[in-house]
């Protein structure tokens, strides 16, 4: 079973040293519009959902889903501090499912796949779950992550009906985006 990262440790993800390298505005703006319908898997603290829901507006959502409510609940608070806890919504996943409904625009796998313990399966729900002209962002660490891990990652993405449209520059990772195929 592959090492979940604690919501103990969330606080070494949520400083304000990595929001100034990483920058998730910047990261997102050029897959995320007003108005999409946007599932961040593996939320965390809401490091990516919050300025998602930001770019988003009014008129979309964001489902920000983590495996554990303690997690879930620190993004709900921070959420409600930035004046967004309006445009996302909770959802707890399952260590095998992430089990939410319908189909989503954009769809965030941030430092977390490598978390996944049946990745092909991960993705395929994944795959389920992205519209027809919906974007998928992968982006694993690269102290967790190694090249070769990724590119499997990346040939398995592949392999579950997905296109490679570019690669996200990301400061301490590897980074891809997909379409569906």
């Amino acid at each position: 079973m592959p090492h979940i990262c604690s919501h103990k440790h969330v606080v070494h993800l949520e400083n304000p040293l990595r929001r100034m390298l990483h920058q998730p505005e910047r990261i997102y703006a050029p897959w995320v519009r007003p108005g999409m319908r946007i599932l961040d898997i593996g939320c965390g603290g809401g490091f990516a959902a919050i300025p998602m829901a930001r770019i988003t507006g009014p008129k979309g959502v964001v489902f920000a889903a983590d495996l554990q409510p303690e997690m879930l609940n620190r993004m709900l608070s921070r959420a409600r501090r930035e004046g967004v806890a309006d445009l996302i919504f909770p959802h707890l996943c399952q260590a095998d499912r992430i089990g939410t409904e319908g189909r989503f625009d954009f769809i965030n796998a941030f430092w977390m796949l490598h978390e996944v313990p049946d990745i092909p399966t991960h993705l395929e729900e994944i795959r389920s779950l992205i519209r027809p002209n919906g974007r998928f962002f992968l982006s694993e660490p690269c102290f967790h992550v190694t090249a070769k891990a990724f590119a499997k990652e990346h040939e398995a993405v592949l392999a579950k009906g997905f296109r490679e449209l570019a690669r996200p520059r990301i400061l301490m990772g590897r980074a891809r985006v997909y379409a569906p195929a």
